[in-house]
């Protein structure tokens, strides 16, 4: 066993410091994980094989019908990058609190899971990032390894000889229940339509744990960003290429019934709607008393 291992150590750029005197040391500095699967499932971090049948065979499967060869993830505690077979998805950045939030206020009314579950991993996690980003570079079976940087350059946002598609909307909800529209109350709006839009329990009250009393969502020059409050909770900087890439590789995942599975849903959204996302104007603010 030694002699597998010695040789990749070797080669490892890992980082360990050590104290004999009960006081911390220093830090721990992973290198860039480079991970293999196999036909089998099976997994092969920097040199050392991690046994058969860890990656579900049905996860392998769509991962292979969405074509994934391999996939680069490079995460620090204010950004997600992630690349797949060479080309950039969407970037996302994270505010300053945003990890702890979701973890100690919003995960268990979104997703059900307990903060004690999380928030211990979540501490080794942010030790782990305190230094230098997470890079993990994956490669499936019949893909060549890829572990260059994830190139995030983005087409400008524009529309052509259109103008810029805009929307405004103000929105106040009471309760969880529509009450104003841009000025038009809820019995007006009633008199236009048969059910208005509530806001779903548990939306509710993830948003009311997290004293939210505004929430924007503000779209323009290849960003999409949500606010609470005033301050930026999360943002996605993207262009057309990289949210086409994105809805590609999502298809698989969602089932055949999914719309973005539909030859017609999926025209109108790559030649008519993504030309203009980027660049469209958007900014809708939900009031919540």
């Amino acid at each position: 066993m030694l002699d597998d291992i010695v040789p990749q150590l070797q080669g490892a750029d890992l980082n360990v410091d050590v104290s004999f005197n009960g006081e911390p040391s220093g830090e721990f500095v992973l290198p860039d994980l480079d991970v293999t699967v196999g036909d089998d499932g099976s997994l092969t971090a920097l040199g050392f094989p991690l046994g058969a049948g860890l990656l579900p065979a049905d996860v392998l499967s769509q991962l292979e019908a969405a074509n994934i060869q391999n996939l680069n993830v490079d995460l620090s505690t204010s950004q997600i990058k992630l690349g797949v077979n060479g080309g950039a998805l969407p970037v996302i950045n994270l505010g300053e609190n945003t990890l702890d939030t979701f973890v100690n206020q919003m995960a268990e009314p979104l997703l059900g899971m307990s903060p004690d579950a999380l928030s211990g991993n979540l501490g080794l996690v942010k030790s782990l990032m305190a230094d230098k980003p997470l890079k993990l570079n994956l490669t499936l079976p019949g893909g060549q390894p890829s572990t260059g940087e994830i190139d995030t350059t983005l087409q400008p946002a524009t529309v052509g000889d259109f103008a810029p598609p805009t929307i405004h909307l103000d929105a106040t909800y009471a309760d969880g229940k529509l009450a104003d529209l841009s000025g038009i109350s809820a019995e007006q709006l009633g008199d236009l339509a048969s059910s208005l839009p509530e806001l779903p329990a548990n939306v509710q009250t993830m948003l009311q744990s997290i004293g939210a009393q505004q929430v924007e969502i503000k779209n323009g020059d290849n960003k999409l960003s949500i606010l609470f409050n005033g301050d930026e909770f999360i943002s996605l900087d993207y262009d057309e290429p990289t949210v086409k890439r994105l809805l590609d590789l999502a298809g698989p995942f969602l089932g055949a019934d999914s719309p973005l599975n539909d030859p017609a849903l999926s025209g109108i959204i790559n030649e008519q709607i993504l030309p203009l996302a980027p660049g469209s104007d958007i900014d809708i603010t939900l009031n919540l008393q």
